[in-house]
């Protein structure tokens, strides 16, 4: 079964004021600029954001994005080409060697947000969770975008 998507989540749309308030691992003190996020809320509990990504990756006719691990994204050539030669180095005794080769990429980027960061919008707190790239246009200049969700986060109070 397919998802269905919201059509908040079909092209970049939204306005501009996301803001960083904190990372899921306590050792990750960066502080990102989100200024160029777009934002949109569907329901009062849920945000849908649309992060540009800074690639030169070219057109979905040729190359296919691929999210792996918390925020990396590895734009593939399409369909999957693998390299005809492999990267040769020599290991700590001096022999050489040879990877198994792979598939031919176009670029490999990270992404300013990933799963279990908090943001905040409109004075409420946010945790980011999966989402998806895709190519889209906004203001007339079509580019890569990595659109996620984010659930509110519970207020807790005590007893």
């Amino acid at each position: 079964m397919s998802r269905r998507y919201s059509p908040e989540e079909r092209s970049p749309c939204g306005v501009p004021g996301l803001t960083w308030r904190g990372a899921s691992a306590p050792f990750d003190m960066r502080a990102p600029d989100l200024s160029d996020c777009l934002v949109s809320r569907p329901r009062p509990w849920w945000l849908v954001i649309w992060e540009p990504l800074p690639t030169k990756a070219p057109s979905p006719a040729v190359a296919q994005p691929y999210v792996c691990y918390a925020c990396t994204v590895i734009f593939y050539a399409r369909p999957y080409v693998e390299r005809p030669w492999k990267k040769r180095w020599r290991d700590g005794r001096g022999t050489l060697r040879a990877d198994a080769g792979g598939f031919e990429e176009f670029d490999r980027i990270e992404t300013r947000l990933r799963w279990e960061d908090v943001v905040q919008f409109e004075g409420e707190a946010f945790v980011i969770g999966g989402g998806f790239v895709r190519r889209g246009t906004h203001n007339g200049t079509p580019r890569w975008w990595m659109c996620r969700t984010a659930r509110r986060q519970e207020v807790r109070h005590a007893a």
